[in-house]
């Protein structure tokens, strides 16, 4: 003991351990301030007895929320966030943008049942019918599909520990049992980083048509339109690129149809 207290790095590691638990209690007490006040606000629109009184409530909620999005950036947390800002756009009879927000928050969370339904409803008033597009490979690597990809990263997280203790292991014990369990994991290990590069690299990028539009042939107004009518706000399509710096994406509606929209016109999930 006495060894531990004349160590100068004992004092560091110390000193380190107490200013990285003061700064994290005082980012989540910053979070948590954000959150119940914005909280107050969508309640605020709720109970409110004019429209005036709501709008503004409920726009309130609305900067608070995103202000959270930029700042603390959720993308690989439960999804709340998002939900919260899709039921706050859906007060606003802001549909499309309420659709995007629950596609983002079931990205993250897709167990999550009340956006699930919302969505149902927002997409019922912009009259679209939800599709679901089943890959072939869905019932091999079944998990890829029904874990999101927060989920995914800490599996990945554990069976990485289990394997590398159980290869530890049997580097000094020599059990063949040893040997099996660390090679059980690691195979577990192999798939689950394969669907996390999947993710990364190859998996198709969707998108929500925030406002409608048509599809060009090229990225540009200038250009003629292969569709003969808009894409409906609230439409999801797949991302395939994008050009000019990212002010214009390439993407692929459910019937297979390509075409240029604007930056303006859609949002990536």
């Amino acid at each position: 003991m006495r060894g531990w207290l004349s160590n100068p790095y004992f004092y560091v590691a110390v000193f380190f351990s107490l200013f990285v638990g003061l700064y994290v209690s005082s980012y989540w007490q910053q979070a948590n301030g954000k959150i119940e006040e914005a909280y107050e606000a969508y309640t605020a629109g709720e109970n409110a007895t004019t429209l005036a009184e709501r709008s503004d409530a409920f726009n309130k909620a609305l900067n608070l929320y995103k202000q959270m999005e930029e700042v603390y950036r959720p993308e690989y947390g439960n999804g709340r966030l998002y939900y919260d800002i899709g039921n706050t756009y859906f007060q606003l009879d802001e549909y499309p943008m309420a659709a995007l927000y629950y596609y983002k928050a079931l990205k993250l969370s897709p167990e999550n049942v009340k956006a699930h339904n919302n969505l149902d409803v927002v997409l019922r008033k912009l009259n679209i019918k939800q599709e679901e597009h089943r890959s072939a490979f869905e019932p091999i690597f079944f998990f890829h599909y029904y874990f999101p990809l927060p989920v995914r990263l800490q599996i990945f997280s554990l069976l990485g520990v289990v394997t590398i203790i159980l290869g530890s292991l049997y580097v000094w014990v020599r059990s063949n049992r040893l040997r099996a369990a660390a090679l059980f994991f690691a195979v577990l290990w192999t798939i689950m980083t394969i669907s996390l590069l999947y993710s990364r690299y190859i998996e198709p990028i969707d998108g929500i048509m925030v406002k409608a539009s048509y599809l060009y042939r090229d990225a540009g107004n200038q250009y003629a339109a292969v569709t003969n009518e808009p894409i409906r706000s609230g439409t999801k399509v797949q991302v395939l690129g994008t050009l000019r710096d990212g002010t214009w994406f390439k993407v692929e509606t459910s019937d297979g149809t390509i075409g240029y929209v604007s930056y303006e016109a859609l949002r990536v999930i």
